[in-house]
């Protein structure tokens, strides 16, 4: 059974991009988090936890750790303007005056929106990448590709560590 219609395909494609995106800013932001905390993490371990826990939060939970840290390198004005859109997308856009008009046949198809959530990635990930070379964590650049498959093997791996930490804190949440 399929409950979205067929011409309809670009517009629901395009809303999975600006997530997708959206999701990468979040990643980026618990980062900032970390590396803005300044406390000695002592293991991968330690490492793995943390990035665990920070990532069961929403934007706007990652923006206000991020404004308690008084972090002066992220555009808080725009980060706003980023979590109201990603809000309007998730939560309000099947009830706004803009999808009704899409379903009576209007042509859009929401590429304004990918262009915004990519533009804001852009920005994002600027900031980030100055304050990661300001600490000397910038990648020094392409490694050879032997060595780029050992670090896509290891980003899995690490994904899949903080996958399994996820689950573990939701499930302790709902013992709670």
């Amino acid at each position: 059974m399929n409950i979205i219609p067929t011409e309809l395909k670009a517009l629901t494609a395009n809303i999975g991009k600006c997530v997708l995106i959206c999701q990468q800013i979040e990643y980026m932001l618990v980062m900032m988090i970390i590396i803005e905390r300044q406390q000695p993490l002592s293991s991968v371990n330690d490492f793995i936890s943390e990035f665990a826990r920070l990532r069961l939060q929403m934007l706007g939970a990652l923006k206000n750790e991020l404004l308690k840290l008084k972090v002066a390198y992220v555009d808080f004005e725009h980060l706003e303007n980023v979590i109201e859109r990603r809000n309007w997308l998730v939560h309000r856009f099947v009830i706004d005056p803009r999808f009704l008009r899409i379903q009576r046949g209007a042509a859009d198809d929401l590429s304004d929106e990918v262009q915004f959530f990519t533009e804001a990635y852009f920005k994002i990930k600027s900031a980030y990448a100055a304050k990661t070379a300001e600490i000397g964590a910038a990648n020094a650049g392409i490694p050879p590709e032997e060595e780029a498959i050992k670090q896509i093997l290891q980003v899995e791996a690490f994904a899949n560590e903080v996958s399994q930490r996820q689950a573990k804190i939701k499930d302790g949440r709902r013992k709670k």
